[in-house]
């Protein structure tokens, strides 16, 4: 009677400590090493906004943007913080063009590709510095206008004369 007592008492304890453990395997997989991957608990800093004037007051930031951009436009306004405003227009195949404005004059572009051809050009007497496959064919531009960067970029080529007219547009709307 003691040998089957104690033989019950054994087999639940241990149906009971491995009813408790772990798979440490699992859980082993959903950790993240923070040392090693320095994004790991970054937020997004990206505040998406109804309309361009929300987007404006929340940077403390003004912009002003074409309405649209491409034929069918899926227009997103954000900000980050009081630093920068966005309008991104996304086109019905993907395509996306982005206006970025700082609230100073450091690069806010986070584009770090390095593009075949870089050069400078003058738009409504601001020096603006173009980027893209060649001088005809461009993907982005940036410039400094009245204390504020300015970036603009395209996820495809955009013909020099087309993004140079952009340009203008939108030096001319935001001049002081």
């Amino acid at each position: 009677m003691k040998k089957t007592l104690s033989l019950l008492l054994t087999l639940v304890l241990v149906l009971g400590l491995a009813a408790c453990s772990r798979n440490t395997d699992t859980a082993q997989d959903n950790v993240v090493n923070v040392e090693s991957d320095p994004t790991a608990n970054l937020s997004n800093p990206w505040v998406d906004h109804d309309s361009l004037d929300a987007a404006c007051e929340a940077a403390k930031i003004d912009l002003k943007a074409p309405e649209m951009f491409f034929s069918d436009d899926e227009i997103l306004y954000r900000s980050m913080d009081q630093d920068i405003i966005e309008v991104q227009y996304t086109g019905a195949d993907g395509e996306t063009f982005t206006i970025r404005k700082g609230a100073t004059e450091a690069d806010i572009s986070g584009d770090y590709t390095v593009y075949d051809y870089a050069g400078d050009v003058t738009v409504n007497d601001v020096t603006v510095t173009v980027k893209g496959t060649s001088e005809a064919e461009l993907f982005a531009a940036s410039w400094v206008q009245d204390g504020h960067f300015y970036y603009v970029v395209s996820t495809i080529v955009i013909p020099a004369d087309a993004m140079l007219s952009t340009i203008s547009e939108l030096i001319s709307m935001n001049a002081a």
